[in-house]
């Protein structure tokens, strides 16, 4: 995992075909708003496939990531699986690594959050132009 932000690579992390299912590693810390990208090295071509076009060999995207609700003795979190061969010869069924993030929150806020928040700024907003024109 590269965090783009902070500059900060994991380094390579789960080895092909020798990391056993369930195996755990720690990716590091990252903050709110920080740019990740995720890469997978072919150890057999020598390419690299990532999560951003621009890094990838074939300039697409290798990675697709959704919310996973757990099952199976993995925890629930972000899952990530990877594909591992370049556009043309791919399979595109993403399997080829696969991961679950863990200890993941959100912050973005409810569309009610946003409503509220903008009526009472509105509010204040004429409030003010109000008192203004007095």
């Amino acid at each position: 995992m590269l965090n783009v932000t902070t500059s900060v690579f994991s380094g390579w992390l789960f080895d092909n075909q020798t990391t056993a299912p369930g195996t755990s590693a720690n990716f590091g810390s990252v903050a709110a708003g920080d740019v990740l990208v995720f890469k997978l090295f072919d150890q057999t071509s020598g390419l690299v496939f990532a999560s951003d076009p621009t890094m990838s060999a074939d300039g697409i995207n290798h990675a697709y990531a959704t919310s996973f609700a757990g099952g199976g003795g993995i925890p629930a979190g972000i899952f990530v699986g990877m594909e591992d061969l370049p556009l043309g010869q791919s399979d595109l069924d993403y399997n080829d690594d696969q991961f679950v993030f863990v200890n993941v929150s959100s912050t973005t806020p409810e569309p009610s959050t946003l409503i509220m928040l903008s009526s009472g700024i509105l509010g204040l907003a004429g409030i003010l132009r109000r008192n203004i024109n007095l």
